[in-house]
């Protein structure tokens, strides 16, 4: 077997092909990495650079095995290797492990870009794992194909165009797969589908299953390969038995391994690791679920393919139903008829006549923490995860919104967010006297950015009410001036508001080098602790500052966010909004602030911005969170679920420039062009013999050497004599 092994590799490092093939994947991972990791300062080598290199592979295979058995016949070489004194297994297993190891020398000589890369950056090690071994199987099993391939046929040509032919089935494959819905007929062909199980692995998932499939294809087709060597030398019987236990082999080790086959979770964030807080609310779950996923099966994303799968597994009233709405309006009609922008991968949540939409744009949310790193947090398991425990939740708690004084509306996000945590929204008017029966338990009031005054008498209504133990959360529009009986009523309960907007001087509490885009300091308090826990900053963009004010015998402030002391109130010349004028106040401000009164509670935003959509992105959702902490503090509803973000982080891998254009000209240039000029050296000396010319050459030298010192020493022989 050794003999054979060494003649392959000596017959793969003599051929040009093994050189070009070299020459391109080095070249494709150099322009891979120049242009996803360099360009990007991104450190996913893994799913980016290798995983896509892996078509070269893909490509060059075939020419690869085209010659281990259909070139051995074509050149007529095959019985002096079958006569060997070596077994047709041994042959087969040498041929098999000498392509294998000549097209995996490439990918291993890569693993130095994630070398160079950990050099200036942090990187997954797992995720790079997973896309490296993804690769290597990929090769192990078509490498095998080929072999097969190869053994069946006398014409080299025919063998590659059967292989790539095998390619072109792969994709009908998917295609038909595509077609197949969702459904037990999805569930085998995708399970099947190398290309469906590659994409699975470069996505950081490894199920065992499916590494036990690609062994047994990869042993099926190296004895099948064996099979058709010897299928001459034994009888038809043998021949059929020998065949059906292979298949039925292989058949069955492959449905006993899926029937409990485990997946492994490499994701880079974690996706598939599910949190005892979802375990303990799908467990609790007693009532038929639906999770329409928006989009066809085939299409959507493999990962969260799986992770949806983990919730379907494991609750029994949990299921999981994909929906392409061009052909099934139903959905549409029924439950999201009034969503304005629907999104593929978004996710819509059915219990009873209950309902929440998950938009898939709000899953994940992305700030830049420095130059060198960013950081994520991907939220699609907590709100999924809160989205069935409200839903299948019965009791609905009531808040109320002002209406009548041009006070603005939530977004769809803060609404959609109020629906997940089991809030109705109810509208009223400070006119209405039925105001001050509100204060009953777990009920609230909200005033968002009214642009009219209130009456005195609306005002006295609303005394009246905090008075008597109501709950009142308000937004005030920073930039409008004139709502003196709303703006005295604040001053009445401990909140003056500073006229002006506040410029932050401290270039840590504010944000994009923007004064007045404030990320105020968090002070500890039960509404703000989970987000001080998970480090997460709170933005506000044009906001007023509340005067700073102690704490009465019947009033108790608590400042939740406040500006630094360098802070000032800009009053006046807004085309110099950096420079503290003669009118301006100084700080410190408070920005949200609390008030309690008895038994009434006032919670003070001097920013409606701070509810923005995209503010509240800036600030990894943690606007959004503030705010429902707020409405669950006030309401006294506390967090029944609370599931932390997965804390992604993709660090910038930072090089110089002088770095960066070595890199690029090294790996698109210099390596691939080394590589071509060694085979090019090698090919010409083979070909021409030169080293055995040059051998022989100095073969010749050394014997007229000798002959020219034997005569000398004759002619000094003579002298003497």
């Amino acid at each position: 077997m050794l003999a054979v092994f060494k003649r392959e590799i000596k017959k793969y490092y003599t051929s040009f092909i093994t050189y070009l093939y070299y020459a391109l994947f080095m070249l494709a991972c150099g322009i891979l990495f120049s242009v996803y990791c360099l360009a990007n300062y991104n450190s996913q080598f893994g799913y980016y650079v290798i995983s896509k290199a892996f078509y070269i592979c893909i490509f060059m295979i075939p020419l690869f095995t085209m010659q281990m058995f259909a070139g051995e016949r074509n050149r007529k070489t095959d019985q002096l290797l079958f006569t060997a004194p070596v077994s047709y297994y041994s042959i087969v297993l040498a041929k098999y492990l000498a392509a294998v190891i000549v097209v995996l020398l490439p990918v291993v000589l890569s693993i130095v870009y994630p070398l160079i890369i950990v050099g200036h950056s942090d990187i997954n090690i797992r995720f790079l794992v997973c896309s490296y071994i993804a690769v290597c199987i990929g090769v192990l099993v078509v490498t095998s194909l080929g072999m097969f391939v190869s053994a069946i046929t006398s014409n080299p040509i025919l063998a590659a165009l059967l292989l790539y032919g095998s390619y072109v089935l792969l994709i009908l494959f998917r295609l038909f797969e595509s077609l197949a819905g969702q459904g037990g007929l999805y569930n085998f062909l995708n399970r099947i589908s190398l290309y469906d199980i590659y994409l699975d692995m470069t996505s950081g998932i490894v199920r065992t299953g499916n590494i036990a499939f690609i062994v047994v294809l990869i042993l099926l087709f190296v004895n099948l390969t064996w099979l058709k060597l010897i299928f001459n030398r034994i009888n038809l019987v043998k021949k059929i038995t020998v065949l059906i236990l292979m298949l039925a082999t292989a058949l069955t080790v492959s449905v006993a391994f899926y029937s409990c086959s485990a997946t492994k979770d490499f994701t880079p964030e974690g996706l598939l690791t599910l949190s005892p807080q979802t375990i303990n609310v799908l467990n609790e779950v007693d009532k038929d679920t639906k999770l329409y996923y928006i989009g066809r099966i085939s299409n959507a994303n493999a990962t969260y393919r799986e992770f949806l799968k983990l919730y379907d597994k494991q609750s029994d009233y949990v299921s999981v139903e994909y929906v392409d709405l061009d052909e099934n309006d139903s959905i549409m009609k029924a439950y999201m008829s009034g969503i304005t922008m629907i999104n593929e991968a978004s996710i819509l949540v059915v219990c009873d006549d209950k309902y929440i939409y998950l938009d898939s744009n709000e899953y994940i949310s992305t700030i830049q923490e420095s130059d060198k790193e960013y950081r994520s947090l991907l939220e699609i398991e907590n709100q999924l995860t809160e989205a069935i425990y409200y839903t299948n939740n019965p009791t609905e708690k009531e808040v109320y919104m002002l209406n009548g004084n041009m006070e603005a509306a939530f977004t769809d996000n803060i609404n959609n967010k109020l629906r997940q945590k089991g809030y109705s929204i109810n509208y009223i008017t400070l006119e209405d006297d039925s105001i001050l029966g509100l204060n009953n338990f777990g009920e609230l009031l909200i005033m968002n950015s009214p642009e009219e005054d209130y009456t005195q008498s609306e005002i006295d209504n609303l005394s009246s009410y905090v008075d008597n133990g109501g709950k009142l959360l308000v937004f005030i529009d920073p930039l409008n001036e004139e709502l003196t009986n709303l703006y005295s009523f604040l001053d009445d309960y401990g909140l003056p508001i500073e006229s002006g907007v506040v410029i932050e001087k401290d270039e840590g509490r504010y944000a994009y080098e923007t004064p007045y885009y404030l990320a105020p300091e968090i002070k500890e308090h039960e509404i703000t602790k989970a987000i001080l826990e998970a480090n997460l900053p709170v933005y506000t963009m044009t906001s007023k500052g509340i005067k700073m004010v102690d704490s009465t015998s019947d009033l108790e402030r608590t400042d939740l966010l406040v500006t630094s002391r360098i802070a000032f109130s800009k009053k006046s010349d807004y085309d110099n909004m950096t420079e503290k004028g003669a009118d301006d106040v100084g700080g410190p401000f408070g920005i949200v602030s609390l008030v309690k009164k008895n038994e009434g509670e006032l919670l003070l935003v001097t920013s409606n911005i701070i509810l923005n959509d995209e503010v509240d992105k800036d600030s990894l959702g943690a606007n959004s969170k503030l705010f429902i902490n707020m409405v669950n503090y006030l309401t006294g509803s506390g967090n029944e679920v609370s599931i932390a973000g997965k804390d992604v982080k993709y660090n910038m891998a930072l090089y110089q420039h002088s770095f960066i254009r070595t890199m690029k000209v090294s790996g698109i240039v210099i390596i691939p062009l080394i590589i071509i000029l060694i085979g090019i050296a090698v090919i010409t000396i083979r070909n021409n013999n030169i080293l055995i010319k040059y051998m022989d050459g100095r073969k010749h030298i050394s014997e007229d050497t000798a002959v020219e010192n034997d005569a000398l020493e004759e002619d000094k022989g003579k002298e003497q004599l």
